[in-house]
């Protein structure tokens, strides 16, 4: 049975993301993206590329005026198949096709960087991989050690080295300067900032606890409503469909964490607080009685 809608799963895709978005800036470290020159350009970025049927869409883009690099990042540290093909896709995106994307970006009016691009580089990072894993899937697992091989063919492949170093830990990059610089690594914060907090699909449940952590935890003292239209300009950095921002606001009103105010508003109220505080709770174990229906369902 899959992951279905499960809150757990969710946050650790968003726990992820944020731990490899602490080596940017990195608080503890003077070598993290930011200081080697690297900008963060685009959350779950799109670029059309020539050489895929669809367009290429990594989970983050950094760009230094040279090089574009393209970051996939992965909770847990299970390589799996549709890891190899993601790989594949990043790499095979042509130089032409990161200018075309740097210039739709306007780096120069944002970073004033360049707009040049002489190197694209991928790599997948993983949340709970180590270099005792990597040793384990190389020289123990066959099927692990054909995934990862198969992996870094087409990108370099970092993990979360004694829990609080991002390092290079398979594969090579096509520069000099990141083989060796991401080999040392860089160190991470403990408790990294919160800047993502929705999962690269938008799925409900994390919108959802979002829309909470914004909005409802200013609803200590006095209401606060919220909209469709002001929640999406909110988060301009993310195509937020106005149908997905609605189901949000109806698990919200479900689990009694909010006031339905009209079809494209909602409002916490001082009353809502126990509900709003506790949200990711409500919703794991609503999301537990539904894989429990659809197994019952099965049977």
């Amino acid at each position: 049975m899959s992951g279905g809608k499960s809150w757990p799963r969710q946050r650790g895709e968003i726990d992820a993301y944020n731990a490899f978005l602490s080596a940017y800036p990195a608080r503890n470290s003077d070598r993290g993206f930011s200081d080697e020159g690297y900008r963060l350009t685009n959350f779950f970025p799109t670029i059309n590329n020539s050489f895929t049927e669809t367009a290429v869409e990594p989970d983050f883009s950094l760009y230094d005026g040279e090089t574009l690099i393209l970051a996939e990042v992965k909770q847990g540290n299970n390589i799996e198949p549709r890891d190899v093909e993601q790989a594949k896709r990043l790499d095979s995106v042509s130089i032409d096709a990161a200018e075309e994307y740097i210039d739709k970006i306007d780096v120069d009016g944002r970073f004033g960087l360049s707009g040049n691009v002489f190197s694209t580089e991928p790599l997948v990072y993983y949340d709970d991989l180590d270099s005792d894993y990597v040793d384990d899937c190389r020289n123990k697992w066959e099927d692990c050690r054909e995934q990862l091989e198969e992996l870094e063919e087409y990108c370099p492949v970092l993990g979360r080295e004694g829990e609080q170093t991002l390092q290079l830990l398979a594969g090579e990059f096509g520069s000099d300067h990141l083989q060796e610089w991401l080999t040392a690594g860089i160190e991470m914060a403990e408790t990294p900032r919160v800047t993502v907090t929705m999962t690269d699909g938008l799925e409900i449940e994390s919108i959802a606890v979002t829309i909470c952590r914004f909005w409802g935890d200013r609803a200590v003292s006095e209401p606060v409503t919220v909209g469709v239209s002001e929640l999406r300009t909110h988060f301009n950095y993310r195509d937020l469909e106005p149908g997905r921002v609605k189901s949000a606001f109806d698990l919200l009103d479900e689990l009694g964490a909010c006031d339905r105010v009209e079809k494209r508003e909602i409002e916490f109220t001082p009353g809502h607080m126990p509900e709003i505080l506790n949200i990711e709770s409500l919703i794991t174990d609503r999301s537990g009685d539904e894989d429990q229906e659809s197994l019952d369902d099965f049977f």
